[in-house]
């Protein structure tokens, strides 16, 4: 049985702070909230599936921004089909150049939250906030990657260990929360979010705003 919230209403703003749980565990298909924006994204064998073109990113976001207090989970599993191997949480999706994620590379080695600029995912466009060396994730095998919010402070989580975390100084950045790759083919599956998040576009609708949780077979 999958569970997913849906959002319906009139918004006169363009962000509005809602307390409750978004959760895909993609059993059938995905949440229309979701929406790809770079890279190839299927719904395959009850997982959400992407594949990066060449070495360009792959990013799937939903309507929701971060703030004090948001959890992002996803469980993933990184494949060896391609020639980069990573996942990555964005938790401000700006636009496709302007991008923070908290990031796992098994190649590059390192746990990184960091940032593209306008060079884009070339070396002079990644901006790496923070680093952690200490990689000891394989590819083929399930993972569970957890993404806190606590105030300015970004920590990253690999099966319940604290990875890297890095501290903003002028507060957490803006933008869409999501999932993605860059070169990389990788599985995804039970995302939650849970805690305060921002409604970051404007729903079309005459209805009151409500959360509504649909069960599908």
């Amino acid at each position: 049985m999958k569970k997913i919230f849906i959002i319906f209403g009139l918004f006169s703003l363009i962000s509005a702070g809602v307390n409750a749980d978004f959760t895909d565990n993609f059993d059938g298909g995905v949440s229309p909230l979701w929406k790809p924006v770079s890279g190839i994204w299927e719904a395959k064998d009850d997982l959400y599936h992407v594949r990066a073109t060449g070495v360009l990113p792959g990013f799937s976001i939903l309507p929701f921004e971060v703030t004090d207090g948001t959890v992002i989970e996803t469980d993933a599993m990184i494949t060896g089909n391609a020639t980069y191997k990573n996942v990555h949480l964005a938790f401000a999706y700006v636009n496709d150049s302007d991008i923070y994620v908290a990031s796992v590379g098994v190649l590059a080695g390192q746990w990184v939250i960091g940032h593209t600029g306008a060079g884009g995912w070339n070396q002079a466009g990644w901006f790496m906030l923070a680093a952690n060396k200490d990689v000891n994730i394989s590819v083929g095998e399930w993972y569970n990657f957890r993404l806190e919010i606590h105030k300015s402070t970004v920590s990253f989580f690999a099966n319940n260990n604290l990875k890297v975390e890095y501290k903003f100084p002028d507060g957490i950045p803006k933008g869409r929360i999501g999932i993605g790759v860059v070169g990389s083919d990788t599985l995804f599956d039970n995302m939650k979010i849970t805690g305060e998040m921002n409604l970051s576009v404007k729903p079309i609708g005459k209805c009151v705003t409500t959360w509504a949780s649909i069960k599908s077979r």
